[in-house]
C-alpha cells in the first residue's frame, strides 16, 4: 500500500490509494475521505450502508492518538473494506477512459455529463495544484485550471475541483495561499474581500 504525508497549514495529510487522511493539530479533528467519483453503486447497498460499515470499523479509533502506524492501520480498513465491497460486487471502481502522462496525477473520476476523465495534480514544482479534465489520450487533448475551476467558469473542471475537495485533495483558498507563501496580513486582506 502506497501512502505519503505532508503538512497542509495546521493539517497533516495522508494520501493512500483509497483514501485520504487528514488531522488537524489545532482542533483534533480526523477526516477520512475516501475518492467519491472513484466508486459507483452496483446494487441496492446504499452508500449510506458502506459509509456506515466503514464508521463501525473505524470506530475504534476514535479516541486513538493519531501516528503514522494508527493511520497506516486506517488506511488498511478502508482499503480491505472497498476491496471487499468490490469483491461483493456492492461497488464498481471506476477507472480512467485515457492514458494520462503524469504519474504525480490522482485520478478523481469521470464527468457526470460528459466522457471526460478528471484528474488532481498537486503539482510540486508550480506554483499550485490544479485540477485536469482528460478528453482523449494524446498530450494536448485535455483542459486544466484550478482558477477556471473555482470561478464555475467550466463545468468538467468544476466536477473535478468539487470531487478533489470532497476527496480531501485540496482544502481551498488556504491550500493555494499557503503553497505561495502568503503572509497572514495577505489571507486576512483576501478573507475581508
Amino acid at each position: 500500500m502506497r501512502m505519503t504525508k505532508e503538512a497542509r497549514g495546521p493539517w497533516r495529510v495522508w494520501q493512500g490509494d483509497y483514501c485520504v487522511i487528514g488531522f488537524n493539530e489545532v482542533t483534533r479533528d480526523v477526516k477520512v475521505n475516501n475518492f467519491p467519483g472513484r466508486f459507483e453503486a452496483n446494487t441496492d447497498e446504499s452508500s449510506d450502508e458502506i459509509d456506515a460499515g466503514l464508521g463501525a470499523a473505524l470506530d475504534k479509533f476514535i479516541y486513538s492518538q493519531v501516528t503514522d502506524q494508527a493511520v497506516a492501520e486506517i488506511m488498511a480498513i478502508v482499503t480491505d473494506y472497498l476491496i471487499g465491497a468490490k469483491r461483493r460486487g456492492s461497488i464498481r471502481e471506476v477507472l480512467p477512459h485515457y492514458e494520462h502522462d503524469c504519474d504525480g496525477c490522482i485520478f478523481l473520476g469521470r464527468s457526470s455529463s460528459t466522457l471526460m476523465d478528471l484528474w488532481f495534480c498537486e503539482q510540486p514544482d508550480g506554483p499550485f495544484p490544479t485540477v485536469i479534465a482528460r478528453w482523449g489520450s494524446a498530450p494536448e487533448e485535455n483542459k486544466s485550471g484550478l482558477l477556471i475551476a473555482m470561478t464555475g467558469q467550466d463545468e468538467e473542471l468544476f466536477e473535478g475541483l468539487k470531487l478533489a475537495v470532497a476527496s480531501g485533495l485540496f482544502m481551498g483558498r488556504e491550500h493555494v495561499l499557503r503553497r505561495m507563501g502568503a503572509s497572514e496580513a495577505v489571507e486576512g486582506m483576501l478573507q475581508a474581500s
